[in-house]
């Protein structure tokens, strides 16, 4: 479990117990835990999520999160990029649902998540992180498809 120290507002002990807080969620759940601050910039991950990159937590730590998880939606279009979609809507006060998040490992291997995303910061005022949990799926063998006919036939 690696914890960046570049961002953000709290210092010290609170805010490492802060940010320790969010990576228990990722142990209790075996998934994987990556947070970003407003700059895109990764400040805590877990080894799994990092695992799933093919990396090591500290070796991801500072980056930007769209150069390192290379996220595409489920039709293999970019989805991570620089100035985030997601910060845009959470700033325009709509929530975020969860959502496939396909990963592109250096070796080319795709790996399918189940994503969810929720906002927090250990005090009010404080800088906001947006956190990432990960939930490996296997590969949706309908990805893309809609489930049944377009339009509804008359009876």
């Amino acid at each position: 479990m690696t914890r960046g120290q570049e961002s953000g507002d709290m210092q010290g002990p609170d805010r490492e117990n802060f940010l320790e807080s969010i990576l228990r969620i990722g142990q209790e759940e075996r998934q994987g835990v990556f947070a970003v601050d407003r700059k895109d910039r990764i400040v805590l991950c877990n080894a799994m999520a990092a695992t799933l990159i093919g990396a090591k937590p500290e070796d991801v730590i500072g980056k930007h999160c769209y150069e390192v998880f290379l996220g595409q939606d489920r039709f293999h279009n970019l989805f991570c990029y620089a100035h985030c979609r997601l910060w845009a809507l959470v700033r325009e006060g709509y929530p975020v649902h969860p959502f496939l998040f396909v990963l592109k490992r250096p070796d080319g291997r795709m790996v399918w998540t189940k994503t969810r995303i929720f906002m927090a910061s250990a005090r009010e005022g404080d800088e906001q992180l947006m956190v990432h949990i990960l939930r490996v799926i296997p590969y949706p063998a309908r990805a893309g498809r809609r489930k049944g006919p377009l339009l509804a036939r008359p009876k």
